[in-house]
C-alpha cells in the first residue's frame, strides 16, 4: 500500500510533468504527499557570486526554489491533494536518498529530461540503484523532439 509518495522537483518541464502523475496517484491512494527540491552546485553559485554584480546568488537560487515549490503545491491543491514540501542543499540524489530514508517513503517520483547531461542521467541511476522503495520514472519526450516508437 502506498501511504507516502515523495516527488522530487526542479524547475525543469520533466519535472513539472512528473508533478501530475505524482498528484493524480496521491489523490487516487489519498497517500501523504511530500515534495523535495534540492539546490544544488555550490560551485557554481560561487563562481556566479564572484563575477556578477547580483547580490545573493545562493539566496536567490533558494527563492527559484521555492517558487517551483509553491508551483507544485498550488497544482496539488486544485486537485485537492494537500503537498508538503522541503527544500535541502547539496547534490540531488544524495539529498532525495536521504529524505526517502528519513521520511519512509514508499514511492518516489521524479522527472527525466531526454537528452540531459550525463551528470543528470548519474543522479537519476543512483536514485533508481540505491533507492530501498519504488521508483518511477516519468520521461519527457517532448524536448528535442525526441519520438517514442
Amino acid at each position: 500500500m502506498i501511504e507516502k509518495i515523495l516527488l522530487a522537483v526542479d524547475d525543469s518541464s520533466a519535472a513539472l510533468k512528473a508533478a501530475r502523475p505524482a498528484i493524480d496517484l496521491d489523490a487516487a491512494t489519498r497517500a501523504q504527499l511530500r515534495v523535495l527540491h534540492t539546490v544544488e552546485d555550490h560551485v557554481l553559485t560561487d563562481a556566479v557570486g564572484r563575477v556578477s554584480t547580483a547580490r545573493d546568488v545562493a539566496r536567490r537560487r533558494e527563492v527559484a526554489g521555492e517558487n517551483v515549490l509553491r508551483k507544485v503545491v498550488q497544482l496539488a491543491h486544485g486537485a485537492g491533494v494537500p503537498a508538503h514540501t522541503t527544500l535541502k542543499g547539496g547534490e540531488l540524489a544524495r539529498c532525495l536518498l536521504a529524505e526517502t530514508r528519513i521520511w519512509q517513503a514508499d514511492l518516489v517520483i521524479v522527472g527525466l529530461a531526454v537528452g540531459t547531461s550525463g551528470d543528470a542521467h548519474a543522479g537519476e541511476a543512483a536514485i533508481v540503484e540505491f533507492a530501498d522503495q519504488p521508483v518511477l520514472i516519468v520521461p519527457d519526450r517532448a524536448r528535442q523532439g525526441v519520438r517514442s516508437g
